[in-house]
């Protein structure tokens, strides 16, 4: 078939003999230039200049003028299946398309190069040896589209692979952000490199400072003596980034040799610990060497993330506690302040009260009309007094909130603040009645309700107000919404402060200690609406 070929194309290939002498005859001087040519261009890069200055690069040059010269003779499929093999081999080395074609473009540049000069003393080149130039012509062309076919065909089947590779690696970096238990992750990610680089183990050394070692479930690693676990953490890496270790290692009573890689785990700069590769039968690529690293980096990420996890989930949980205890705090001092008005001034106005009482009396018995109606005004004075002091007790420390609950506690509060208004404040609770919170939630929630009715019975000049608590699992939802004047609320309650509406600033700060959400929406003219959701850790029915 090929030779059909070389018919098609019009190119004699019996008589061959002339150009094939002259390969025969110049082929180290034909090494040699072709060698330098490919030394001194653009597209060849310095590992494959060091790979021609090798003994091993002359020696692959060599065959290729040989199996040129074969194809000459009529030989063509050993040349062929050469291109095939070599388009295989430069695509897993990570050699360029460009770079390798360059080969049979400094080939046929060095053989016209001889042959003009071979001739040069005649003034032209023979006719005989200018077909086999022509059909040297079409052997090289069709010698680098069967090796860029091979090629191209190599690097694909290679790109499916890796990009499967790599999507399991990316659906390992996801999977930390779901998972605050690093075990099976780390399980995951060795079994898939182990299966990747068909290598005997793989395992993950976590290090915490610069000894202590986390290895566990190591079965290379952890029998190792000290000396040599240390000598692996502080292997020299390679430009690739990853290092190789000769390892001396006692399997079922026997002593082996065995090939070690070792690839750094790195994130935010810091070095979280070691992925090593035990005998990887792979042959390390540069495509190769990039999974390899992108396992480390989904490895470093999944650590990392799910570290960053821990250390903030106890944070928070110092937050809440902080949080918890600074309302307690407050709440304690509240209960002492209504206390203490309760015993003291209190009781001084319901005993001054009384003096009055008896004084008013006396005097209308003695028929003062003057003195009675000062008696009198005093009378109503202490009385306003007293009711006033009532409910700085009752805002103060509401014993609903103690006695029955949240639901209960907020009913009083609406029933107090509109009784004998002219707006309707309508209350719907989607929970038991008897069902009691966390006290910190009972009294956070009671405050912002607090608050929202003040804000509605001094601004909003609301015809209705509704009221919603839900209690979910893990979570207790409070809305508030009234079809008043409204406001411009902004983007943010933190704009707030510009209006001084200190109030929406105070709910927000107060749910956010809790570390739930506050949430108000507002426009002029369409009402204000007001939703809070804090989460529950533990509630139980009082």
């Amino acid at each position: 078939m090929l030779r059909e070929s070389g018919k098609r194309e019009g190119v004699s290939m019996r008589n061959g003999k002339h150009l094939v002498a002259i390969l025969v005859r110049h082929r180290r001087e034909l090494v040699g230039m072709i060698a330098s040519g490919l030394e001194d261009s653009n597209l060849t890069t310095p590992g494959y200049k060091s790979f021609l200055a090798s003994s091993k690069g002359r020696r692959r040059l060599r065959k290729y003028i040989d199996l040129v010269t074969d194809a000459l003779r009529g030989s063509l499929e050993p040349f062929w299946d050469d291109q095939k093999v070599m388009g295989k081999a430069r695509a897993a080395q990570g050699i360029g398309l460009e770079e390798v074609h360059e080969v049979a473009e400094h080939a046929r540049m060095a053989i016209w190069d001889v042959v003009l000069r071979r001739y040069d003393d005649r003034g032209s080149i023979p006719t005989g040896v200018m077909k086999e130039l022509r059909f040297l012509e079409w052997l090289l062309d069709r010698s680098r589209a069967i090796l860029a076919r091979s090629y191209i065909e190599a690097r694909e089947n290679e790109i499916i692979k890796q990009s499967s590779y790599l999507q399991e690696a990316y659906r390992m970096t996801l999977s930390a952000f779901s998972s605050i238990e690093v075990a099976p992750l780390l399980k995951r990610i060795t079994q898939t490199v182990r299966d990747t680089f068909h290598a005997v183990d793989c395992g993950v050394i976590l290090t915490k400072g610069a000894t202590e070692l986390s290895a566990g479930g190591n079965a290379r690693f952890k029998p190792l003596s000290h000396r040599v676990q240390v000598r692996l953490l502080k292997a020299p890496l390679s430009e690739a980034g990853y290092g190789r270790a000769r390892v001396i290692s006692a399997q079922a009573g026997a002593r082996k040799a065995e090939s070690w890689l070792l690839v750094p785990v790195r994130a935010y700069g810091e070095t979280l610990g070691l992925l090593y590769v035990v005998n990887p039968s792979t042959k390390m690529g540069m495509d190769e060497e990039n999974l390899l690293r992108a396992f480390a980096s989904a490895l470093a990420g999944a650590v990392a993330s799910v570290r960053l996890y821990s250390e903030l989930t106890e944070k928070q949980n110092v937050l809440s506690a902080l949080a918890r205890n600074v309302i307690q705090v407050q709440e304690d001092e509240r209960k002492v302040l209504a206390a203490e008005l309760h015993d003291g001034a209190t009781q001084a106005l319901v005993a001054a009260l009384y003096h009055l009482e008896a004084c008013n009396n006396l005097l209308m018995q003695s028929k003062s009309g003057e003195a009675s109606g000062e008696l009198q005004r005093a009378r109503h004075l202490v009385t306003g007094s007293l009711e006033e002091m009532r409910t700085m007790v009752q805002n103060l420390r509401p014993p609903v909130i103690d006695d029955l609950g949240l639901p209960a506690g907020i009913r009083a509060l609406a029933k107090s603040l509109f009784d004998g208004t002219e707006t309707k404040v309508r209350f719907t609770a989607f929970c038991q009645e008897d069902l009691r919170l966390p006290p910190h939630v009972e009294l956070t929630l009671y405050r912002v309700t607090q608050e929202a009715l003040n804000n509605v019975k001094r601004h909003a000049v609301a015809r209705n107000v509704g009221i919603e608590l839900r209690v979910e699992p893990g979570q207790v939802r409070l809305s508030i919404h009234d079809d008043g004047v409204g406001f411009d609320a902004g983007e943010s309650p933190g704009r707030l402060a510009h209006s001084n509406r200190f109030g929406m600033i105070g709910m927000s700060e107060r749910i956010r200690r809790l570390g739930g959400e506050f949430n108000i929406a507002s426009r002029v003219g369409a009402g204000t609406s007001i939703s809070v959701a804090v989460p529950l850790i533990d509630s139980k029915p009082g």
